[in-house]
């Protein structure tokens, strides 16, 4: 809690050209915003099972158009797609910084990574 995660969401939604305020959505389980791509924002801390999500028809959010943001993504099982990104946030020992890791999962996002990687390359 408190490590960043809404504020990663916050910097992904100011990327797609959405001008919405984001907020947590801690008892909402998910919001919902609109600029370049839908972004969908979920927080499934409060989730007592994974399956919760079918009430949600989570699969049009996961595997439709738009990115989707998941808070306490090892909540969701046996219902994490194939292919993603994850961006683990680990506090520091002064709690004034924090350590940001980012990690693909499938080709789709392998790439992404690749082309990241030659983005930063070609900065230096």
């Amino acid at each position: 809690m408190g490590a960043g995660k809404t504020y990663i969401a916050k910097g992904i939604v100011s990327g797609i050209g959405a001008g919405d305020t984001v907020t947590s959505p801690t008892f909402t389980l998910m919001n919902q915003y609109r600029g370049a791509y839908p972004v969908y924002h979920f927080d499934i801390y409060r989730l007592s099972e994974p399956e919760e999500l079918y009430d949600l028809d989570y699969e049009d959010y996961f595997y439709g158009e738009g990115i989707t943001i998941v808070e306490w993504p090892e909540k969701l099982g046996d219902l994490v797609p194939d292919e993603y990104l994850k961006i683990t946030i680990e506090r520091t020992v002064s709690d004034t910084e924090r350590k940001i890791t980012v990690c693909a999962s499938g080709r789709r996002y392998d790439e992404c990574m690749e082309a990241l990687k030659e983005y930063e390359n070609s900065r230096t």
